[in-house]
């Protein structure tokens, strides 16, 4: 049997232990702290890209999202129109015989005395509105019947009601002499259509 004998001292024994224990993990240590810089600095460059990669698809993404809140204001202002216009609508029609009346006065007045309306009568006609999805439009009817001084005036009286641009019909349905021999009066009947 071969045995070794180690003749320096115990304590050069134990210095060139401990510096070969030193040089051996502090080799280990130094690879270790190389190794976790290397991949540290590989995670954080992947880290950056990651994040370039996501302000990008962000600035692409931008467009749209600035195109849909676009779209959602307009569908509100849509939205609000519609309201806007069917309260319109709503007033228009409950308006509408107050400004046919006024219409159907203010030719009168431009004639004067000369003629008199004794009565009048409204009807509503339903007819097509010409736009899709909406409702059928009231059109108003109204049945003049009177009495002017001469047929000139009753004349005149249609075309100042064709002219006001209230009417889309203006028809003299009547026109006779009142059996009064004291006037030249003559009886009219008009119909008047919106």
């Amino acid at each position: 049997m071969n045995h070794l004998t180690n003749l320096l001292p115990l304590n050069a024994q134990i210095s060139f232990e401990c510096r070969r224990q030193v040089q051996v993990w502090g080799t280990v240590w130094i690879v270790l702290v190389l190794t976790w810089i290397v991949i540290y600095g590989l995670l954080d460059r992947k880290r950056i890209q990651l994040k370039n990669s996501i302000a990008n698809a962000e600035a692409a993404v931008a467009p749209i999202r600035d195109a849909e809140l676009g779209l959602e204001q307009m569908r509100n202002e849509k939205e609000l129109l519609i309201r806007h216009a069917l309260v319109a609508d709503a007033l228009q029609q409950t308006d509408t015989p107050l400004a046919l009346l006024q219409s159907i006065g203010s030719s009168s007045q431009r004639l004067g005395k000369d003629i008199q309306i004794d009565s009048l009568r409204m009807d509503e006609l339903s007819g097509s509105s010409g736009d899709l999805g909406k409702s059928p439009m009231k059109r108003k009817q109204i049945l003049l019947v009177g009495s002017a001084d001469a047929d000139f005036l009753i004349t005149a009286f249609v075309s100042r009601l064709s002219e006001c641009d209230v009417f889309r019909i203006v028809e003299l349905e009547s026109s006779h002499a009142i059996a009064d021999k004291l006037s030249a009066k003559r009886s009219f009947q008009i119909r008047c259509q919106q």
